[in-house]
């Protein structure tokens, strides 16, 4: 008889994985410390994911989801073409943008009420934080493996930010 998969189970592989990658950067994640995360032997990780960078880029897209899978990828995921997980964080940070209240800002000379504006500031880009905060730790921690990553990254996401607020 065949054995069944949890149904929480890429889910849970998820968030392991997501919690790896935050602790020990792309480089030195190993599938063993994935698995052992989740408490399930080496080779069932391959039942869902075909490589490391297949799980990379899963964790990439769902790591900050609220709802993760409007529909379940098939598995196990396949290993993206070359430069896919990059295409993709390039999108997302795109779509963010600068937040709102500091775009406004920065369209302004003068501003009547420098508190109020400060303080909208500040709670956009705490908004932000907390609404991604496991994706940015996730690029944080994996970017100095991740040449093309960090450039996007440094340059570009967290860089591009904190340039606007400079």
């Amino acid at each position: 008889m065949a054995r069944r998969m949890p149904d929480d189970r890429l889910e849970r592989l998820i968030d392991c994985a997501t919690q790896v990658f935050i602790e020990q950067g792309y480089a030195r994640t190993q599938m063993a410390d994935v698995a052992a995360a989740l408490g399930v032997a080496k080779g069932t990780l391959y039942l869902y994911v075909e490589s490391k960078e297949a799980l990379f880029d899963l964790v990439a897209r769902y790591a900050d989801a609220e709802q993760p899978f409007a529909r379940r990828p098939p598995l196990p995921v396949r290993t993206p073409r070359a430069g896919a997980t990059v295409k993709y964080v390039r999108e997302r940070l795109a779509q963010s943008g600068v937040p709102r209240a500091l775009a406004s800002a920065l369209q302004r000379s003068r501003t009547p009420d420098v508190r109020a504006e400060l303080e909208a500031i500040v709670c956009d880009l705490y908004e932000t934080v907390a609404r991604n905060r496991r994706g940015i730790k996730l690029l944080d921690s994996s970017a100095r493996d991740y040449p093309e990553l960090a450039a996007l990254w440094f340059e570009g996401g967290r860089g591009g930010l904190i340039g606007a607020l400079t």
